[in-house]
């Protein structure tokens, strides 16, 4: 949504139908690109376009992907994978167009299901991640006759 004139909303990017959704998206630290995730495909993919008027559609992940960050140069996109590995791709742009690399796992990481998985540093160097409790580590807690609890 422009901050001047009328204001109006306008739509950078349209899901292909109304069966797809589009989700965690990120633009890139220079402006002129903004990473996405989509299902178009039956699973979540993270695809990069041109920002704002996205032109061209280049996929990202491999074999599924969510949560897109960008390093500072944009020149780089890390995401999180249906295994909950973090992968790394190169991006290389070419005027409007994008030259995508292959996506190599970085390393793995127990993430839960909601929020934001991780972040990464600027420089690419350092992930700050968001830990799923590992399995035991929090017990689980009956209280039977509540109601007589709370008048204690």
């Amino acid at each position: 949504m422009p901050l001047a004139g009328d204001a109006k909303p306008i739509p950078i990017i349209r899901p292909p139908s109304a069966q797809s959704n589009i989700n965690g998206y990120r633009v890139s630290p220079d402006g002129h690109w903004v990473a996405y995730v989509s299902d178009e495909s039956g699973q979540n993919e993270v695809y990069v376009t041109t920002f704002p008027e996205a032109k061209g559609k280049w996929k990202v992940s491999a074999n599924g992907g969510a949560y897109p960050a960008w390093k500072a140069n944009s020149r780089e996109v890390f995401f999180n994978d249906l295994t909950d590995n973090i992968n790394a791709c190169d991006l290389t742009p070419k005027g409007v167009e994008m030259e995508v690399g292959t996506p190599k796992r970085l390393f793995h990481a127990s993430m839960p299901g909601i929020g934001t998985s991780f972040d990464v540093s600027p420089d690419g160097q350092r992930f700050l991640v968001n830990l799923a409790e590992g399995e035991g580590t929090a017990p689980l807690k009956v209280i039977s006759n509540w109601p007589a609890e709370l008048k204690k």
